[in-house]
């Protein structure tokens, strides 16, 4: 990998490919630990309605839903900007995880377990994503 690879990407220096690591890193310790866990059952839902108030039920579905999609929508664009292969696999596999997780949580269990093997392999795959661009970033990157 050459250094220009690296002056337009979002990766652009060791800092940020630690940065990287680290986030990755959390990322995989929680998809692995919630593997190596009995599956709880909740709602489906990311934000859930009041008790008091369950007439809201739609307003609250509908900030789930719309918080998913934001955060697809972000990861859209952080692909778009990304350089290089491993930049490009460490967002992939981190928005197949998402999406995993995500729709894990309306799957009945059996599935859901399934899949939760899934997102915790791609997020360990954007953690060697993350470690492979910091060990392969050039110590000194120069912006001409």
């Amino acid at each position: 990998m050459g250094s220009a690879e690296h002056t337009n990407g979002l990766i652009r220096n060791k800092r940020h490919a630690a940065i990287a690591v680290v986030l990755a890193a959390v990322v995989a310790t929680s998809a692995l630990r919630n593997t190596l866990q009995p599956m709880r059952r909740t709602s489906p839902w990311l934000f859930n309605p009041i008790y008091a108030l369950p007439h809201l039920t739609p307003l609250f579905v509908g900030l789930s839903a719309f918080f998913w999609g934001f955060v697809l929508w972000i990861l859209f664009w952080l692909y778009r900007s990304a350089r290089g292969k491993y930049e490009r696999l460490l967002l992939a596999s981190f928005a197949a995880g998402f999406i995993l997780s995500t729709i894990e949580r309306f799957m009945p269990v059996q599935i859901a377990t399934n899949m939760q093997y899934l997102s915790t392999a791609a997020a360990l795959v954007s953690f060697v994503a993350a470690m492979t661009i910091l060990f392969t970033l050039p110590t000194r990157t120069t912006v001409a």
